[in-house]
């Protein structure tokens, strides 16, 4: 006989389930197995992998040329976290808009052809393109956050050891 309250575990229809007994009444909670059969050679992932490269090429990274002046600049894409810049003669204005609070963007100068420095316009809060990230080198990454009214540089890497070749005006 059991007990007004009663705690006890058992099949019904082949599943487990915990059953509980309170006010003359039992009633049943799923039990579910957390075990899972692992496999007996584990599947090994190498930052060389074609299928690994393709997924963090097409879902995270962008390449872009630039435009030719500030009114034809190349949108930076949101979406992306990082953005390999090119510039080359008539190709060398960026822009890039305003992101969401706690956002980071990483931009890169990929590559730097005739010696042209890129230019990136970034907008604040209010529409404005007042504030512009300046390059003279390449390669050159540039990593900001935005708090949903600026774009803030926290760092940037250069191949060499120098820093502060970015400039803002």
């Amino acid at each position: 006989m059991a007990k007004e309250k009663d705690i006890r575990i058992t099949k019904i229809g082949g599943q487990k389930v915990m059953q509980i007994r309170s006010d003359g009444r039992w009633y049943n909670v799923p039990l579910f197995s957390q075990r899972k059969k692992l496999p007996s050679k584990p599947k090994r992932i190498s930052p060389g992998d074609a299928k690994l490269q393709k997924l963090v090429s097409t879902s995270i990274v962008q390449t872009v040329e630039g435009g030719i002046d500030a009114d034809n600049a190349r949108p930076l894409d949101l979406t992306k976290l990082i953005s390999h810049c090119k510039t080359a003669t008539n190709k060398e204005y960026f822009s890039l808009a305003m992101g969401i609070a706690g956002q980071m963007k990483v931009i890169t100068h990929f590559e730097r052809n005739n010696s042209v420095d890129m230019k990136i316009a970034f907008k604040i809060a209010d529409g404005d393109s007042t504030q512009q990230f300046v390059s003279s080198s390449a390669p050159k990454t540039l990593l900001l956050f935005c708090d949903g009214v600026y774009w803030y540089p926290i760092g940037e890497f250069t191949g060499a050891s120098d820093v502060g070749e970015w400039s803002m005006t």
